[in-house]
């Protein structure tokens, strides 16, 4: 405990605020008490105020969110479904195949939600339930090429030990080999199907492209990756102080080969709690997380000004391969790892679309003015 009195209690919100650079304060009454009062300085809240349209912002963001997961009843059994990630050439061969997905992974949620129902109707689909039901050991093995599938089964299929063993001979970046030890189907199995069979799903800037139109309340005209880099014109850099975020901010992280490889879109910023939700469509996720899902970081509500890239910030989303058998990410383990990291090229950043920026300035004036909260 450090005993202060209320001059040193206004001195330290002074010091907090001069740390922010905030354009504007609104300071909480102090605690009542003579000098000498005991207070926990470790407790001391520095929290952006959030206008009116932060706030039904972050509620647009959540329900465009929401609409990307539906339950469906199958077998007599729920299951809570999510779109898939599908990234058109992301897996090819050196034969001239490339994987490419039903609206080139541009799709709204609505259209995916059409081609899933068909898809889930299909012979097709009973017949891979049916053979996922059967008791056993076994592997399914997925042909992108031909959007077939096939079930080994006996020693060849139990040699790989379980789920993590590594790919068997002859496989390839067409070819997708999944462990199953018992006959029980998960929603992670269906997500296989619709990736594998079906090529249905959102590549990682058409989902966030998804969200900004449910900001603008129309189509933002492009939603290609390279549109939300500041190079294009269509963005500028914001920073990555948490104070300066605002929901429809966009990460947009960098890649091994020089360029800009992922994009993910800020939801919201929990004052109270220090966590800011952040969404994104991804299948380098732990199994029952691929396709779109929410991530969280941690930050310190007594340090506002702190960096996404401070050691301090915590970033909760691991990444992992997405199946079972394929190789990791070589130098990251978490989405923090992957932000952090400077590359002799360039570094991730967040952008924020200026028509975003244009809409909701005009809607509100000090949208993005920091009106900084000071208490205990």
């Amino acid at each position: 405990m450090l005993r202060v009195d209320a001059c040193g209690r206004m001195l330290l919100a002074v010091a907090a605020l001069a740390a922010i650079g905030t354009d504007a304060a609104t300071q909480d009454p102090a605690p009542s008490g003579g000098a000498g009062t005991e207070i926990a300085v470790p407790t001391l809240r520095i929290a952006r105020i959030k206008t009116t349209g932060e706030l039904r912002l972050e509620g647009a963001i959540r329900d465009a969110f929401l609409a990307c997961f539906r339950r469906y009843e199958i077998d007599g059994k729920s299951y809570d479904l999510r779109i898939p990630f599908g990234e058109n050439g992301e897996r090819t061969d050196d034969r001239g195949f490339s994987q490419n997905f039903y609206g080139s992974g541009k799709a709204g949620a609505e259209s995916l939600w059409r081609r899933i129902d068909a898809l889930l109707m299909s012979s097709d689909f009973l017949a891979y339930r049916e053979a996922l039901r059967e008791e056993g050991p076994k592997e399914i093995v997925f042909d992108l090429e031909s959007a077939g599938w096939t079930v080994r089964r006996g020693p060849q299929s139990s040699a790989r030990g379980g789920p993590d063993g590594g790919e068997p001979d002859g496989s390839s970046r067409t070819e997708i080999h999944v462990f199953k030890a018992d006959s029980e189907i998960t929603a992670a199995d269906i997500y296989d199907y619709l990736y594998s069979v079906g090529s249905v799903g959102m590549d990682c800037s058409g989902f966030v492209s998804y969200i900004q139109r449910a900001i603008l309340g129309h189509n933002p005209g492009f939603s290609s990756l390279w549109y939300f880099t500041p190079a294009s014109g269509f963005s500028e850099t914001v920073g990555d102080r948490i104070i300066d975020l605002r929901p429809g901010d966009i990460f947009i992280f960098f890649g091994h080969e020089g360029t800009f490889r992922h994009s993910a879109v800020i939801q919201s910023i929990d004052w109270d709690e220090g966590v800011i939700r952040y969404l994104q469509d991804t299948d380098w996720a732990p199994r029952d997380q691929r396709g779109v899902h929410e991530s969280t970081i941690l930050f310190d509500t007594r340090r506002p000004q702190s960096r996404l890239g401070d050691p301090s910030v915590r970033w909760n989303q691991v990444i992992l391969p997405a199946f079972p058998g394929e190789p990791g990410l070589k130098y990251w383990r978490t989405d923090g790892d992957r932000f952090r990291t400077v590359w002799p090229r360039g570094r991730s950043l967040v952008v924020r679309l200026i028509s975003v920026k244009e809409a909701l300035g005009a809607l509100e004036p000090d949208f993005y003015v920091n009106r900084i909260k000071i208490g205990y």
